[in-house]
């Protein structure tokens, strides 16, 4: 797996980009107070690594609606970034989150970011809810949250060619019997066959039965033929250990043509603190 690296303060004026070519980072200069990046020709200030992944964000001076941020390797034998295209890693950009086909001319301004679709942990409205949960490569994982410093965490991801895998931590609170969206997965468009693993533990944390607790693991797998996502077979479910108050406390999963729901389904009057680690691999 490729690295993915990082530098501050890295930013280069009139770099060439033409429709969607590579980026030729030799004819650009770095504005005072600025680095350069790049490899032999132009001298740069910071050694691109042959291979490594650099995000970088590209905007046109001459045409503001023309911009996108993405993952680009640096070939050390041309000279040059290229986008990363095994798979597509663009994460936004003024082509619907498609790349931008340039308009020719040394008129782009690129810097080194660390993207809001990679780092950014979400911020919890006051209603708890997290939207688009650390969304990398498509993949977002959505819920109801019992409090704002609830979290729902990729802390892996790896891929080599069309196969991806990620790893999410998130925690979700109930206090009743209703059934309660732990997570949304959203698989992209891409994704044709996807392989998912979770393990959960449960604590009562106020209730009839204090400190009961529950584990729990689960795995089922969703294909997409090109128009509907659908389970394959029945989702497998094992009960590792759990207290007798724990017993019709519940997990289960909903598929619907686009999304794959994990839901949680807790006790009346029974504060539950849930746990949750989710693998997903899949392949295009």
């Amino acid at each position: 797996m490729a690295s993915v690296a990082f530098h501050d303060r890295v930013k280069m004026e009139g770099v060439s980009v033409s429709g969607t070519s590579s980026l030729d980072p030799s004819g650009g200069t770095a504005p005072d107070g600025f680095l350069s990046i790049g490899g032999t020709f132009g001298f740069p200030d910071i050694s691109a690594s042959d291979g490594a992944l650099y995000p970088l964000a590209i905007v046109n001076t001459s045409d503001l609606t023309e911009w996108e941020i993405g993952l680009y390797r640096w070939d050390n034998g041309s000279q040059v970034f290229t986008r990363n295209t095994t798979p597509s890693i663009v994460l936004a950009s003024s082509n619907s989150g498609s790349w931008v086909s340039f308009t020719a001319g040394s008129d782009k301004d690129v810097f080194l970011v660390s993207p809001a679709e990679v780092n950014t942990l979400c911020a919890a409205a006051s209603t708890g809810q997290f939207i688009d949960a650390v969304k990398p490569i498509s993949i977002s994982f959505s819920g109801t949250f019992a409090a704002p410093d609830d979290v729902a965490v990729r802390s892996e991801v790896g891929n080599v060619g069309a196969a991806q895998t990620e790893r999410y931590v998130m925690e979700v609170s109930t206090t009743d019997d209703t059934e309660t969206e732990a997570a949304t997965i959203l698989l992209p468009a891409s994704a044709s066959i996807a392989h998912v693993h979770y393990r959960v533990v449960a604590r009562v944390t106020s209730g009839s039965s204090p400190f009961a607790a529950k584990a729990l693991t689960g795995e089922f797998v969703v294909t997409y033929d090109g128009s509907s996502r659908t389970l394959v077979g029945t989702p497998v479910q094992t009960v590792t250990g759990e207290d007798a108050g724990l017993s019709s406390a519940a997990v289960a999963i909903n598929q619907s043509a686009s999304v794959t729901q994990i839901n949680v389904t807790g006790l009346a009057s029974t504060s539950i603190a849930w746990a949750f680690a989710v693998d997903v691999l899949y392949s295009e």
